[in-house]
């Protein structure tokens, strides 16, 4: 009987990943132009293989993977992968992009993650129904087969999701029988696989945090049934340094693995080294701050550019364009924070009342008092007042002041106020680079601030330069970048180059930073937590002939959601009333855990969706789906509970075998699930109208 059962469940899941690589693997060519972020990941598989640095929001991992089989199937670097460009146009002196092989090895990723799911499913029910409706459901999600037919990050990194969560109740499976798996040779393999798993979630994309929090939770869960068990305090101090040692110290050893390697190999200057310190861009080769010197001290007249201490490499900028009438009626000159390098990013530093020679001796020191002008227009940096002789109000900070640069002509500068003190961690003179500083104006006492705002486009989209009161912690100080005309016979010092783990700390900076200041580009559609589940609004994959629209299958969707709805009604009823809907004792057992099962699917749906609700950066649809395969888990347990519910119940009014009508309710939810992803073929293939 044991053997049959493994058969037919070998059937089951045979039949499902048949369907799973049919589904993604078919038309996967079409369209044969760069779609969605194809732009992004095909291109920096390129600059791995040129070994040219670059900045992404995302870990390494799923990069170095696309580039390695980029690599392997003859991809060559050079084209540009740009937006909605024809992979068929390419010149005919570079060799052609491999983009059907690239796609391929995402969709095996995604066509593998179906079997992954039955197995899921089935350890923790012993259901190969229940693991049959899910599995199905994802095979035939039209959602999911569309993010698995691109290069992209998403299917490699819902592999290794799912894949870290299948290990992990593989372990709390096995042990079950505590005397006989617990520290045994599978046990090790299914815990060092969870921990393995888990570190490759979190290094494809930070979202596989929220499944390291949802293994996490699931462990202390089964520490705290450990603790209740006859067994020594030896044994259970064993244990859980055996559960650190694997779900902590693995994945971080390789989490922290994959970033060497990033470093490692991207060792040119690139696009994207503008964001991160001067220290780190001076161990890029072909970096302007590469294998070069810097004075030792930063002294009067010097030209120097001035980097704030935020991450994301923003620069003190000024340029001849005016605040609006909305900010100062008298079109003052703007001050911003910008990200590139720029010959309007340079000012002079100068002692007030102090003219002597550009020496040692007259380096700028703390308590010294300093105006800046601005190279190019030949104006102050100061803060000024409106027209009614109040200080003028930034334009959206308001609660900070006004930062411009006047002239000696301007009625609205009052004494001091382009003025500036040097402030300095401790009594020591100022130095390029190593030395953050504050300057606080001398009239209003107030510090320069980096703000959070992007000013809109009459700022150009740059970040917005403000005076603030306050003494903050971070966006207030600022660094000498470089030092652009000093003396060569100063004495002068290598620019510092970091270590790695100071590269792997400044990175993780920037990748937030930036990450927080996503905003959708125009024209990109983007979209709300609360429409992903109801299907209210999908994501456009491309806009040519052949256009691809990510959205799911309709009725995969709306059972999750009824689902997911009812499922808490039923737990209810049955923790409250102890209502159990089978009423013979053979189907108690199994009602019993399929209700555990479902509550567990619910935590996971839960704990990898909640949280965007309380995100800033723009959101896309693709975001939920991380959360929709739990949610079809969840479906495949409670509707296969509900339909053996049913079947019982008609079998015993009708006298019948239960399994027969069982078994007529799954076909008809198979064929509903076809018919609706056949409805919805087009826009999930491309296919042209």
């Amino acid at each position: 009987m044991l053997n049959f059962i493994k058969h037919d469940c070998f059937i089951s899941c045979g039949a499902v990943t048949l369907i799973s690589f049919i589904t993604r693997y078919y038309m996967i060519e079409t369209p044969p132009y760069v779609c969605w972020d194809e732009t992004h990941f095909g291109k920096m598989a390129g600059l791995y293989i040129k070994q040219t640095f670059f900045f992404d929001v995302h870990p390494p991992l799923g990069k170095l993977l696309i580039a390695g089989s980029a690599h392997l199937f003859g991809y060559d670097g050079t084209f540009a992968f740009s937006s909605a460009s024809e992979y068929s146009n390419i010149n005919q002196t570079q060799e052609s992009v491999p983009y059907v092989k690239m796609r391929l090895f995402s969709a095996l990723f995604g066509s593998l993650l179906i079997p992954l799911i039955f197995q899921l499913v089935l350890t923790l029910t012993e259901n190969k129904c229940s693991a049959y409706i899910a599995s199905m459901f994802l095979a035939f999600d039209c959602g999911l087969i569309t993010l698995s037919q691109y290069i992209l990050l998403d299917s490699i990194m819902l592999f290794f999701m799912m894949g870290a969560v299948a290990a992990n109740a593989k372990l709390t499976i096995q042990q079950g029988n505590m005397e006989k798996y617990r520290f045994s040779i599978k046990w090790w393999m299914c815990l060092l696989s969870t921990g393995f798993l888990l570190g490759c979630a979190l290094s494809t994309k930070f979202v596989g945090v929220l499944t390291v929090i949802y293994v996490g939770a699931w462990t202390l869960w089964d520490l705290f049934i450990v603790w209740f068990e006859s067994i020594s305090w030896s044994v259970l101090l064993k244990y859980i340094c055996a559960k650190v040692f694997g779900l902590i110290c693995l994945p971080i050893a390789l989490y922290i693995f994959v970033f060497w390697l990033h470093f490692k190999v991207l060792v040119n200057n690139g696009k994207g080294a503008d964001l991160y310190s001067t220290s780190f861009q001076a161990s890029l080769l072909g970096n302007p701050f590469h294998n070069t010197t810097v004075p030792k001290v930063v002294t009067s007249k010097n030209f120097i550019t001035l980097r704030s201490s935020d991450y994301g490499g923003v620069i003190l900028h000024s340029h001849n364009r005016p605040f609006p009438d909305s900010v100062h009626t008298q079109h003052l000159q703007q001050v911003t924070g910008y990200l590139a390098k720029d010959s309007n990013n340079i000012w002079n530093i100068m002692k007030v009342n102090n003219n002597e020679n550009n020496t040692i001796a007259n380096s700028i020191k703390h308590g010294d008092v300093v105006q800046l002008t601005h190279l190019k227009t030949k104006s102050r940096l100061a803060v000024v007042l409106n027209d009614i002789n109040r200080w003028a109000s930034a334009p959206l900070s308001t609660n900070h002041l006004l930062v411009t640069t006047v002239q000696n002509s301007s009625r609205f500068v009052a004494q001091g106020s382009d003025q500036w003190k040097i402030q300095m961690l401790e009594n020591q003179t100022l130095c390029p680079i190593e030395c953050p500083i504050r300057l606080i104006n001398v009239a209003t006492h107030c510090y320069l601030h980096l703000s959070d705002q992007t000013l809109p486009d009459w700022g150009w989209k740059q970040r917005e330069v403000t005076c603030v009161k306050q003494r903050l912690a971070y966006h207030n100080w600022w660094f000498v970048e470089s030092v652009i005309n000093f003396n060569k016979t100063v004495s002068t010092k290598p620019i510092p180059v970091l270590s790695f783990w100071q590269k792997l700390l400044e990175s993780h900076g920037v990748m937030f930073a930036m990450n927080s200041r996503l905003v959708a580009k125009r024209g990109v559609k983007w979209s709300k937590p609360w429409q992903w589940p109801v299907l209210n609004e999908g994501q456009l994959f491309s806009r040519s002939s052949e256009k691809v629209y990510l959205y799911g299958t309709p009725l995969v969707w709306w059972t999750n959601v009824f689902s997911l709805c009812l499922f808490p009604v039923v737990y209810a009823l049955t923790c409250r009333y102890s209502i159990q809907f089978f009423d013979t004792r053979k189907y108690r057992l199994t009602y019993n855990i399929d209700i555990g099962v479902c509550g567990c699917f619910a935590i996971a749906w839960l704990i990898h969706y909640g949280p965007f609700f309380f995100m800033k950066r723009v959101l896309f649809f693709h975001h939920y789906f991380p959360a929709h395969i739990f949610a079809c888990c969840l479906s495949g347990v409670f509707l296969n509970m509900v339909s053996e519910n049913f079947a019982q119940s008609c079998s015993t009014m009708l006298h019948m075998d239960p399994v027969p009508l069982h078994h007529t309710v799954l076909a008809i939810l198979t064929a509903l699930t076809i018919g609706s992803f056949y409805q919805h073929i087009d826009i999930c293939y491309g296919v042209s109208a």
